[in-house]
């Protein structure tokens, strides 16, 4: 199994949301002051201060649920001051942050709370942050002589961002689902998206993952293909869950279930005004207006890309995807403990026995 990493990242602010976040970045005592409630003071008008940690953070399409969330109101009207956002680089790397009491919640890759568990750390998913992979792309060069995944077994170096990273998983689902043995296919880890760009022009990889916006924006320059599409082969696939400490849950259900709440309402905005959407998910992350509308139009249309709704089917390939790297032996998993449902609408839950290798 690949090893927990972590990585603090640095914040980032974007103008559009500069007011509802709190400059600074979140001491370790944040988890404590959140769980007893708001301490009624600083810039937090009496909210309760929460911290949060999203994978690839602001470059990511479900980054637009924050952005949303933050521009129209929807964490306020929980009684809840977002303190601040911090990037992480994908797979396990914001475990220990929520863990220790740094960061309330964060968006981690779903293999990264498997490996999390197995690990006996006390995180817990809550919901899903994104149940789809209609946003993740691998490109390469125009001038590749490679054209697909089957081109790169034996062949190339295809890039993934982390070990225990969705891209890692996913890469073997895809070469299984093409016929082929994932071990033929050479991976690099390349970090954050804008890294694996860089190596795939400089010629130090040969094809590494993209996701909107910034997939948009760097194809339309036309120096790049796309050798390999997720969802074609992988139609469902929970790539992200949010997440909480079970310290935080135990001490303030609250909190935890208005925190989910403004979740929610930003995600139904998004799908029913992806124009409007799209325009603020452009400006926080830093792309013109048309690409952030066509991106928030593009993966609104996808019903299971803005939802915290679960899936058996969803869950079933995350562990797939673990099976076939070696990074689950087949062993029970205690869904009971790794997922709590409570805080989600009854139509959202699944069976949690249905799932490889359920232990009650």
């Amino acid at each position: 199994m690949s090893p927990i990493r972590f990585d603090a990242g640095r914040r980032i602010v974007r103008p559009r949301v500069v007011a509802a976040l709190t400059l600074g970045l979140v001491a370790s005592g944040a988890l404590t002051a959140c769980g007893g409630g708001s301490d009624g003071g600083g810039d937090s008008g009496g909210l309760d201060k929460v911290s949060v940690t999203v994978s690839h953070w602001p470059t990511s399409g479900y980054s637009a649920t924050y952005m949303v969330g933050m521009d129209k109101g929807f964490f306020e009207e929980e009684g809840i001051a977002l303190d601040g956002i911090v990037p992480g680089a994908g797979g396990g790397t914001t475990v220990r942050s929520i863990t220790t009491g740094d960061l309330d919640f964060g968006d981690v890759a779903t293999t990264g709370l498997v490996q999390a568990a197995a690990a006996g750390a006390p995180l817990v998913g809550i919901g899903t942050s994104s149940g789809s992979i209609a946003d993740l792309v691998w490109v390469a060069r125009k001038d590749s002589p490679f054209n697909s995944l089957k081109d790169f077994c034996g062949n190339g170096v295809w890039g993934i961002t982390a070990p225990g990273s969705n891209s890692e998983a996913l890469t073997a689902l895809m070469a299984q689902a093409s016929g082929l043995d994932p071990k033929c296919v050479k991976t690099v880890s390349t970090g954050d998206l804008a890294a694996g760009l860089v190596l795939v022009r400089s010629g130090e990889v040969d094809a590494s993952i993209l996701t909107e916006p910034l997939l948009t924006t760097e194809m339309a320059k036309g120096d790049l293909k796309t050798v390999g599409d997720a969802v074609d082969i992988l139609p469902n696939y929970i790539q992200v869950v949010t997440v909480a400490s079970q310290k935080l849950i135990d001490e303030n259900p609250d909190l935890v279930q208005r925190f989910m709440n403004a979740i929610a309402k930003s995600q139904q905005f998004i799908r029913e005004h992806p124009d409007e959407a799209g325009v603020i998910f452009a400006e926080g992350a830093g792309i013109d207006e048309k690409t952030g509308v066509d991106v928030m139009t593009r993966l609104a249309a996808d019903e299971s890309y803005f939802t915290q709704a679960l899936s058996v089917e969803g869950l079933t390939n995350t562990i797939e995807g673990m099976k076939v790297l070696g990074a689950y032996d087949g062993k029970t998993i205690p869904w009971d403990d790794l997922i709590d449902q409570q805080f989600l609408p009854e139509d959202s839950r699944i069976d949690l026995s249905q799932l490889p290798g359920y232990k009650g």
